[in-house]
């Protein structure tokens, strides 16, 4: 790292450290971090832009010009069984396991080549997709299922139509909860039981916004954040809205992360209008919110991403300026 300071984490004093390497495509927003044995994952989206590997040492950046991944941004990371997924925005899927890397588009079996979220499931995994813009927001959108040999497609004649589908969580039931946005528009929840649907797109008076994240805590609840109405939980039957007003920094919620002992830590994003807010991050617990004394978080710019190594001690914060922050315990 070429910027070493000892700065305050969550809880406590440690050594944190902040890594920028321009030699890394490390130049846009961090879409997505996932550490894992050691290393950290980062995805940046937008232009010229792509994905670094840092592994304690050194950065190793990977892109359209010293790769096979032909792409302009990754959108989503994740790992699963020694099996790195790499989403891209506008070239669909990549895998790099002991097997080599793959990759996997429309003529495979996914919906479309641009992909906006990756979740691992119980059996396989979910790809949320991206609508594409042709005069008008129709084509593309929805989700595909990877079996772990073929895909199968949930768009064009599905209530998952022509929608960005940007979160995908499965229930303890078996329910599939799908968060989704439309251009310009509001937001609904999807879920999918067995071939039948269901479409939510309020709780209580609140019309929903946008999805922009989601995850499940310890305890099976759905939790999804929200581009303007806050936080979604999905408890058991019963649904709320988790807002400002109830203690979380912002209703502009951008990352969410779940921790081994039941908390999730929550990111949420400046709101210039109609008046301006200041985001932050908190922890929830439960429906209980706890947030940090501002001197124990000294990231200035919205966190877009976490991720939380439990073996190495380690938290991860991305944000939306592309700078990467390490907190050790």
């Amino acid at each position: 790292p070429n910027d070493y300071s000892s700065i305050v984490r969550l809880e406590g004093e440690a050594d944190a450290t902040i890594l920028e390497e321009p030699s890394c495509p490390l130049a846009g927003c961090v879409s997505s971090l996932k550490a894992s044995n050691g290393q950290i994952y980062v995805g940046l989206s937008g232009f010229e832009t792509g994905l670094s590997i840092y592994g304690g040492v050194s950065w190793q950046g990977f892109d359209y010009r010293n790769s096979p991944m032909d792409y302009d941004g990754v959108s989503d990371l994740a790992v699963e069984s020694g099996t790195l997924w790499v989403g891209t925005q506008y070239d669909g899927v990549w895998s790099q396991s002991a097997g080599g890397l793959r990759h996997y588009a429309t003529d495979d079996g996914l919906v479309s080549d641009l992909v906006a979220s990756i979740s691992p499931a119980e059996s396989g995994l979910w790809v949320g997709h991206s609508p594409i813009w042709d005069g008008y927001w129709h084509r593309g959108g929805g989700a595909s299922y990877y079996d772990g040999t073929s895909w199968q497609s949930f768009g064009f004649g599905t209530p998952l139509e022509a929608r960005f589908v940007n979160a995908i969580c499965e229930k303890d039931d078996g329910t599939v909860v799908f968060g989704t946005g439309y251009p310009l528009g509001n937001g609904d929840v999807l879920l999918k039981t067995g071939d039948e649907w269901l479409a939510v797109s309020g709780v209580g008076p609140v019309t929903l916004s946008n999805i922009i994240c989601g995850t499940v805590d310890a305890d099976g609840r759905v939790l999804l954040g929200t581009e303007r109405t806050g936080l979604v939980m999905i408890d058991g039957d019963e649904w709320l809205i988790i807002s400002a007003e109830d203690g979380i920094p912002s209703d502009r919620v951008l990352a969410l992360e779940p921790t081994s002992c039941g908390m999730v830590v929550v990111s949420c994003g400046d709101v210039l209008t109609p008046q301006y807010v200041a985001g932050g991050i908190c922890l929830l617990n439960g429906r209980d919110v706890w947030i940090p004394p501002e001197a124990l978080v000294p990231i200035d710019s919205s966190v877009t991403a976490i991720s939380i190594d439990e073996s190495a001690g380690e938290w991860w914060f991305g944000t939306e300026t592309g700078e990467i922050f390490r907190y050790s315990e």
